[in-house]
């Protein structure tokens, strides 16, 4: 079975709290099964 991968794209990684804070959420949100690439 292939692994099922997620893109997230964003300004990560910058000092930018609501990216931080959204970013934070989405991988949280992910199941387990997903692999976030970012």
């Amino acid at each position: 079975m292939k692994q099922v991968k997620a893109v997230l794209c964003g300004y990560y990684g910058k000092g930018n709290g609501g990216d931080e804070a959204l970013l934070a959420s989405l991988l949280q949100m992910l199941p387990k099964s997903v692999k976030p690439i970012v």
